[in-house]
């Protein structure tokens, strides 16, 4: 191989600079891996290694043992491969995200798989999709999804691994991979690792070190997120504006799951609030094997059908939360602080700034929190935007009638009856309304409205002061 005669003469030309020959010896290790000699090979890492390390170079280190892991693998020997991969990705957790994490968690899955250690190989195979989400790595995506599949075959449960092979195969033909055609390139690749399926061998293929940081940039994008009213979240990074379907979160539950952390403070919940809110009468086993799939399905339903795919929900320190790396417009935080805003413009006695802030929140409200949904949690939730809205109007119709504006006056009760139709000082603002625009008629329908909804609804009739309210009206 010249790579090699090649090699000799760099070594030679370095041989004052660790640095240079640590590359130089991981290098070779890859020529010596790609010509399937693995001793000699893991003996050039082994060195290059020890000078990486000397010399304090993390992203170097991290490759060669990468390196060291796959060579024991190529060797079968799953136990030294896992004893490294670990160290790379345990010794060096506090340097910046990197794709090579990806493969590490995805082979570290395998060594587990290998030993029946299924939780461990679940865990590895979740961090690994996750890391192919952030660095929009398609095909190590495609095969963590097969992996997946594998997994849950293992454990005898049929629908799980259907459901990731299906989602794998989606991927697929969403990125226009042709996988029989890429299965015919990868069979004339120069080295195949016996334990994985041919077209996926250029994945673990050793890599090259530099002492270059690997840096990726991130296109703008972002998430509206609308829970007062129907569920709406649109993906907005680039035209056209997409609106996530419905259908393309396979399950109910994995959109309310969403919802919930994209509801909580700083978007973020523990994942023990996650398996109290949404699997609290279930066994254990049935939370395990639900969860990851579930979160898989949230991640994919965020990108679906769109060029650019992102990680928008991460896992850190026990807890999902929104990534924020990207931008979000999300309804209830904008309500919350357009309410604050008019509680304290109202204290400070700034009327107008009070009523622009009290219109505006509103205006965002398109109905009873996420509508359509009954869990407990939201229930909760309901209960207190509905009151907070209500609170609103209420306050919008008191100042316009305060100010005789009675046009707006009657816009405000009229919404406020809708969510709340026994309010009968409401009705009693609507009928002054009409008196001051003089129409006589609409004060007798108004009245006759209430008194029908009171007999109908609760066997009532309206109190003595709203019928003397009504009776001064007429005169």
């Amino acid at each position: 191989m010249r790579a090699l005669e090649y090699l000799e003469r760099a070594t030679e030309l370095a041989v004052k600079s660790a640095s240079l020959l640590a590359i130089c010896g991981n290098t070779r290790g890859v020529c010596l891996f790609t010509l399937k000699r693995w001793e000699e090979a893991e003996g050039e890492f082994r060195q290059a290694l020890q000078l990486a390390e000397e010399q304090q170079i993390e992203h170097l280190t991290r490759i060669i043992l990468n390196n060291l892991g796959l060579s024991s693998l190529a060797r079968s020997n799953f136990e030294e491969a896992r004893t490294w991969l670990l160290r790379l990705l345990h010794d060096y957790k506090r340097c910046p995200p990197s794709p090579l994490e990806a493969m590490a968690h995805l082979n570290a899955a395998r060594c587990y798989f290998l030993r029946s250690e299924l939780d461990a190989c679940e865990s590895h195979l979740a961090q690994a999709l996750e890391r192919c989400l952030q660095f929009n790595l398609i095909g190590l995506e495609i095969e963590t999804l097969e992996a997946f599949a594998s997994l849950h075959g293992k454990r005898g449960e049929a629908a799980g691994a259907a459901d990731y092979m299906a989602q794998a195969e989606r991927l697929a033909d969403e990125a226009r991979i042709d996988l029989k055609a890429q299965e015919l390139l990868d069979g004339q690749a120069a080295f195949t690792l016996d334990l994985l399926p041919p077209r996926h061998s250029k994945q673990f293929t050793a890599i090259r070190g530099s002492s270059a940081q690997v840096k990726v940039s991130k296109p703008p994008a972002g998430l509206a997120i609308r829970m007062l009213g129907p569920v709406e979240i649109i993906r907005d990074s680039l035209p056209p504006i997409t609106s996530i379907t419905e259908d393309a979160w396979t399950t109910k539950r994995a959109r309310a799951i969403f919802c919930f952390i994209a509801s909580r403070r700083y978007c973020r919940a523990s994942k023990e609030a996650i398996f109290e809110t949404f699997w609290n009468e279930e066994e254990p086993e049935a939370i395990t094997r639900n969860f990851h799939p579930t979160v898989a399905r949230i991640r994919r339903a965020l990108n679906i059908n769109h060029p650019l795919r992102h990680n928008f929900l991460l896992y850190r320190e026990g807890d999902y939360l929104l990534n924020p790396d990207f931008a979000y417009q999300i309804d209830l935080q904008e309500f919350d602080r357009l309410l604050a805003e008019s509680e304290e413009a109202r204290r400070a006695g700034q009327l107008d700034r009070c009523i622009s802030c009290s219109e505006a929140a509103i205006q965002l409200y398109r109905g009873e929190f996420m509508q359509g949904y009954s869990d407990q949690w939201v229930q909760e939730q309901r209960r207190y935007y509905r009151e907070q809205y209500l609170c609103l109007l209420d306050r919008l119709v008191l100042a316009a009638q305060r100010a005789e504006e009675w046009p707006r006056s009657l816009r405000f009760a009229l919404l406020l009856l809708r969510d709340d139709p026994f309010r009968e000082d409401i009705h009693c603002c609507i009928m002054r309304a009409y008196a001051e625009q003089g129409n006589r008629a609409a004060i007798n329908e108004q009245y006759e409205t209430l008194c029908s909804l009171l007999r109908t609804a609760l066997d009532l009739e309206p109190s003595a002061e709203t019928t003397k309210f009504y009776r001064q009206l007429k005169t």
